[in-house]
């Protein structure tokens, strides 16, 4: 009876066991394979966690700009030596240049200073930008001044009659030889400001010349020069008078017969303050009232001339210039000989367009070198 009871206590044990293993109630238990064809329970991944929605009324974060690189210096084109001549200009730097500038007409508003009316007068300009302007960032200025009776349009204008040794005539173009100069690296790349000297058209073809001398001594100061420097890249970092002062080293002035005389009366002895560097061509006489008068107002050492260039055609009436020439070093201190005083004789040249090339072609060359 005892040996029953052990055996039922037994069994009992061992069927406690077979139930625990399949309830997984033990670490060790090992899960009954699931029969043929069944499919096996497979546990989902876990939800992403809940990311709150956006507010529509929020404002949105600006986005924030990248930084631009700085634009790099422009590199200046080394000068070269310069060609000059006193007779006949090589016949290549009148064909066109493979870079080429520009030519751009515009309106400035000056006043009448002449008759004293006191109404406005809208006047024109023809202004030549060298190739790649404004790359270069800052640029000299060159105001040239016409022949009697002409205007802006006779520079830049119809072809001129370049005489040749033989007699020919070559039909060239100022802009072509400006290119070439500056392709060439001959001048510094410049602006060109083509000017109309008189103060309206029964001026000019009358030519006037009480009106142009008055008109132009106080339109240069008050209100071409300021129009050229707040409309181009010049040196002049306003239009202010001090701003103006301080940049007239990098400021020309070359007139040719009549605007030799307009150079002179109206530009440099009024002006000294503004520009450095003149040339005067077939015209010009520089009296002793300059420099005992008018030129006191600007102290040598405080407004120096860099150049002041005399250029005559050999058959030209070179008495009155040659005489200003000479005499000039000797009633100043301002001007030494063969320095910043010089005098050219185009050969071959008379009173014609020939010895006006020439005089632009040298001066081009030798304006506005070694000035930073």
């Amino acid at each position: 009876m005892k040996k029953s009871w052990i055996i039922l206590f037994l069994l009992i044990i061992v069927c406690a066991g077979i139930v625990s293993l399949r309830q997984g109630l033990f670490p060790f238990a090992v899960p009954s394979p699931a029969p043929p064809g069944a499919s096996e329970e497979v546990t989902p991944p876990p939800a992403p966690p809940l990311v709150p929605e956006a507010d529509a009324t929020a404002e949105p974060k600006p986005t924030q700009e990248p930084t631009p690189e700085p634009a790099p210096e422009p590199t200046p084109r080394p000068l070269n030596d310069p060609q000059l001549t006193d007779t006949i200009i090589d016949a290549s730097f009148f064909e066109p240049a493979s870079e080429q500038g520009t030519i751009e007409k515009a309106v400035y508003l000056t006043k009448d200073y002449a008759f004293h009316q006191g109404y406005d007068i809208e006047k024109n300009l023809e202004i030549y930008l060298p190739y790649g302007y404004p790359e270069a960032g800052q640029y000299n200025v060159l105001f040239l001044l016409h022949p009697r009776c002409l205007d802006e349009t006779y520079w830049f204008g119809p072809t001129k009659g370049y005489r040749l040794d033989d007699g020919s005539y070559l039909n060239v173009r100022l802009q072509d030889m400006l290119d070439n100069l500056v392709q060439r690296g001959l001048c510094e790349p410049m602006i060109v400001v083509s000017v109309d000297g008189y103060p309206d058209y029964q001026s000019q073809i009358n030519h006037v010349t009480n009106a142009v001398y008055p008109q132009m001594l106080k339109e240069f100061r008050n209100d071409l020069l300021p129009w050229v420097v707040e409309h181009y890249a010049t040196f002049a970092a306003g239009t202010d008078p001090d701003s103006l002062v301080a940049a007239r080293r990098h400021v020309g002035v070359l007139g040719c017969s009549f605007g030799a005389y307009l150079a002179e009366t109206s530009f440099m002895v009024p002006s000294l303050d503004l520009a450095s560097w003149y040339t005067l061509c077939g015209g010009g006489t520089v009296t002793q009232q300059y420099v005992s008068g008018d030129w006191n107002r600007f102290p040598a050492d405080q407004y120096p001339v860099d150049l002041l260039y005399f250029v005559e055609g050999e058959w030209d009436d070179l008495g009155p210039v040659w005489s200003s020439y000479e005499a000039l070093s000797g009633w100043t201190e301002r001007f030494t000989r063969d320095e910043n005083l010089r005098f050219l004789t185009a050969l071959g040249s008379a009173h014609e367009e020939r010895s006006w090339l020439t005089a632009i072609f040298d001066s081009a060359q030798v304006f506005f070198r070694g000035v930073d």
